[in-house]
């Protein structure tokens, strides 16, 4: 991962700010332009990344390749039961949120700030994104399956064995 950093990193060489960070909205307000201190974040993990970069971290997740040992990641993709916010119970690991679809596994996670990362294994296909919305992992769900469903519809949606 090339062009991925914390954003409340001490370290200020860490933080490369080649390009100023996108607005994000709040109903009326531009947050980033704003102002407004978003450093409650760290708690989030606050990272700074790409979509290419989020693609190859879940590719890595995939084929074991993320860690120096296999049990950090089979510890991460240990999803225990959890209620979603819509009362639905999936399943979440550590700092991934796992969902079993009509597509096999979904593995994946939507950032408080509209960045998005999901992968489904079994059919070798990892969606990355970002909206300029808060708190919409609901609807940007509902558009991975979408996705997954016209894949499926053109015939683009194959089966990886495991």
């Amino acid at each position: 991962m090339t062009a991925t950093y914390l954003s409340y990193s001490a370290d200020e060489t860490s933080r490369p700010h080649r390009t100023p960070p996108a607005d994000f909205w709040m109903g009326d307000l531009p947050v980033v332009s704003s102002g407004l201190d978003v450093s409650f974040d760290w708690a989030g993990g606050g990272v700074v990344t790409t979509v290419t970069d989020l693609s190859r971290f879940l590719r890595g997740l995939q084929h074991a390749s993320v860690f120096r040992r296999s049990s950090t990641r089979d510890e991460m993709l240990a999803c225990v039961p959890t209620p979603s916010s819509s009362g639905r119970l999936v399943g979440y690991g550590l700092g991934i949120r796992c969902v079993e679809t009509s597509y096999g596994p979904m593995w994946g996670h939507t950032g408080a700030w509209g960045a998005a990362m999901f992968l489904f294994p079994r059919s070798d296909v990892a969606i990355t994104g970002t909206v300029n919305g808060v708190f919409v992992s609901g609807p940007m769900q509902a558009q991975v399956m979408d996705a997954m469903a016209a894949l499926e519809s053109a015939g683009l949606l194959g089966t990886v064995s495991p």
